[in-house]
């Protein structure tokens, strides 16, 4: 991994080298994000600002020396602490993880279970596209959506996917030799990804439950076999109380294979 440089390790995850660019999205808003909503986030910027010869310090020696391990560094942190159970006593782990995730230094190796850390710039290649923080949010969006099978938007609208594969079940007798998937469990699919979007919607969705008041113009277009992939796509049409309408759709390659209105209620368990 660490010869090839076909993978990147950033904030704890393996990431593919393709991502970099995303990845560096992050890194920059973290290095100069003005917004600092959370403790952790206030915490770190005090920590910087208090150990800014220490950063100078780290980063100078990285340039000079690296890799190196943490245990090559001084500790020049401008406090003293007891012992934590991640840190130990020292604060040079702090500031390498802090630089990290900020994208200005990086992880280039193990040496046994030690992290190996050099500059950033000289591990990470040359960045040719520079991609926004936006950009890079829908793009990993994207990926998890892939990934996951399903996506809801805003609690109106919901995607996902099923791989429809030779080894179901109901392929042994629907049809010998002429596999069908059954139009009836299409509809349940459907339903059950309604139900997803309907409880993306509700604050208390443990101690709830969906239940299918009725399906009207329901229509097949064409058969589902085996090596097909389901895209569903439901649109949440109205809602009164407890009661909602949806509207969803099948596809295969972009093709409707079926479609249908379903009613339904959320009821408390």
């Amino acid at each position: 991994m660490w010869e090839e440089r076909k993978l990147v390790e950033w904030n704890a995850f393996i990431w593919p080298i393709e991502d970099l660019p995303l990845l560096r999205a992050r890194m920059r808003r973290r290095k100069h994000g003005r917004n600092l909503h959370y403790e952790w986030e206030r915490r770190t910027a005090a920590f910087l600002k208090e150990n800014t010869g220490f950063r100078r310090y780290v980063l100078r020696e990285l340039g000079k020396r690296g890799p190196l391990l943490a245990r090559e560094l001084e500790d020049r942190s401008a406090r003293q602490r007891e012992s934590h159970v991640w840190w130990g006593s020292r604060d040079v782990g702090i500031m390498l993880e802090i630089l990290y995730v900020r994208g200005e230094v990086a992880i280039v190796g193990r040496r046994g279970k030690q992290r190996v850390w050099d500059l950033a710039e000289r591990w990470y290649p040359p960045e040719k596209e520079r991609i926004t923080f936006a950009e890079a949010q829908r793009a990993f969006e994207e990926k998890r959506w892939r990934a996951t099978g399903v996506r809801l938007v805003k609690g109106e609208r919901i995607h996902a996917y099923k791989n429809v594969t030779v080894n179901e079940e109901f392929f042994q007798g629907h049809f010998p030799g002429h596999p069908i998937m059954p139009g009836v469990l299409i509809v349940e699919a459907m339903a059950q990804v309604g139900g997803m979007l309907l409880m993306g919607g509700i604050t208390d969705p443990g101690n709830k439950v969906v239940y299918f008041t009725s399906l009207n113009n329901v229509k097949w277009r064409r058969p589902v076999k085996p090596g097909d992939q389901l895209r569903f796509e439901l649109d949440l049409l109205q809602v009164r109380g407890p009661m909602c309408k949806m509207q969803g759709v099948a596809k295969v390659d972009g093709e409707i294979v079926c479609e249908a209105e379903m009613s339904a209620m959320v009821r408390d368990r």
